[in-house]
């Protein structure tokens, strides 16, 4: 199950997922260049303003560009897992609902399952 899957509605991530109805926490994938260098984005209802966020694979995994695109932007950047160190940064998600939902265990389970499907 990835990211996508996990925070948005049933549907629209291609299936239903078993947080679907139980479970949504109001992110939507922006997939392909749809909102420019944003990979999620997430409606604050309390604040009234767009949250963006910006994937990355490890703490080390950023170029010069990627970083300077969120200059002056309110684009924020999340990383799944420590390079230093044998952890992973699930509980540093930038939303306190989603942290306690997403792992680094689901998420390699979903890589090797979709794999498999394209193989």
């Amino acid at each position: 199950m990835n990211l996508a899957e996990k925070l948005e509605p049933s549907g629209r991530s291609g299936g239903r997922s078993p947080y679907s109805e139980s479970y949504y926490a109001g992110w939507i994938w922006c997939s392909g260049t749809s909102v420019k260098a944003v990979d999620f984005i997430h409606y604050d209802e309390k604040n009234n303003e767009w949250n963006l966020l910006q994937v990355k694979n490890r703490d080390n995994t950023e170029n010069s560009s990627s970083s300077k695109i969120r200059d002056n932007t309110t684009i924020k950047k999340w990383f799944r897992t420590y390079s230093q160190r044998d952890a992973t940064n699930w509980d540093n998600f930038p939303d306190e609902v989603s942290s306690k939902n997403l792992n680094e265990e689901d998420f390699r389970a979903f890589v090797k399952n979709y794999l498999a499907k394209i193989i």
